[in-house]
């Protein structure tokens, strides 16, 4: 209980204005009474991850460019797999589809939070990941791995994986703002780079993130700090800070400035922010992250199969939570 809840401050024109998914992740839960079902921190900004892709590769198999609208996951697996080929007709194959890494939670939880899966329950108390979701979101991007994605992917290198990108060598990838900001201005690539939206499965998500502002209960001037926080939180001033820092804005009036309309890379990541999905609200996110990696790590090697891994990250976060 060292914060406060923001409801009594936050009026129903601010809440309207905050995308839904960062209000939603504003809110508690848990096993304090006081602040459960309540906001108790708001973001100045977000961040998310969503496909880039090389428009030219994607024309010459005639694949329709997710810009508006993502692919189905049917789709998306079916245009990996085509984008997947020998160019040069030695043997080898040396353009993948879909260059991605077990690495990064990030790379494999959106097609599992598609189908409906979650890591934990919603106090974050049990892990919930022996689930058909679970199984079937799992199976799915080991699939891709296996098929339409360079050696090694694993445990490749997110730097590997933007260097094939930029040779040509990886038609669709997915990665975060900063990378695609950066691609579109290299000279040998830039007119080939598309900014594109996230596959959908149930439901359509985004590996999003947020820097939060909380309430401390020891603030002496918990209305003033209220004051300050809703003076960085207005359209004017939420858009100029995410102008200078280079993130994106989670109020949808501030989203509209033209700077971020305009644009093709913030705007399709803004559209990407819209149905984006936040990572595990725990202070063992850290060892989830660890478990998750190992384990389908273990199975892409072999080295154990989808159900037992399933099972073995079960009781691996749940330990975790029990400490």
């Amino acid at each position: 209980g060292a914060v406060i809840s923001l409801d009594q401050y936050i009026d129903s024109s601010f809440k309207s204005d905050m995308m839904e998914t960062f209000l939603n992740q504003s809110v508690y839960e848990g096993k304090r009474a006081e602040i459960n079902k309540k906001i108790i921190s708001l973001p100045i900004y977000g961040s998310t991850r969503t496909i880039i892709y090389n428009k030219d590769l994607l024309k010459a198999e005639n694949i329709p460019e997710p810009v508006d609208k993502g692919w189905s996951m049917d789709d998306f697996k079916k245009y990996a797999l085509a984008l997947t080929k020998d160019t040069n007709g030695d043997g080898v194959i040396d353009q993948y589809g879909f260059g991605t890494s077990a690495k990064y939670t990030s790379q494999f939880l959106p097609f599992i939070w598609d189908l409906g899966g979650e890591i934990c329950n919603a106090d974050i108390t049990k892990a919930t990941t022996t689930t058909p979701e679970w199984k079937e979101g799992i199976s799915y991007f080991v699939d891709l791995i296996k098929k339409a994605s360079p050696p090694g992917s694993v445990n490749l290198d997110l730097q590997e994986i933007q260097k094939l990108f930029s040779q040509g060598k990886v038609a669709i990838m997915i990665d975060a703002m900063d990378f695609a900001n950066k691609i579109i201005n290299e000279p040998s690539i830039k007119d080939k780079v598309g900014i594109g939206q996230m596959p959908i499965g149930k439901k359509q998500t985004s590996f999003a993130g947020a820097d939060v502002f909380v309430i401390t209960k020891q603030s002496k001037h918990p209305a003033e700090a209220w004051k300050l926080l809703r003076f960085i939180l207005n359209t004017d001033n939420e858009s100029e800070y995410c102008k200078t820092v280079g993130f994106m804005p989670v109020l949808k009036s501030s989203a509209k400035d033209p700077y971020f309309t305009g644009d093709i890379v913030r705007k399709g990541y803004s559209q990407a922010l819209t149905y984006g999905k936040f990572y595990v609200k725990s202070d063992k996110s850290s060892a989830v992250t660890t478990i998750l990696k190992a384990e389908v790590q273990n199975i892409i090697g072999n080295k154990k199969t989808v159900d037992k891994a399933l099972t073995d990250i079960q009781n691996q976060v749940n330990t975790a939570l029990a400490q």
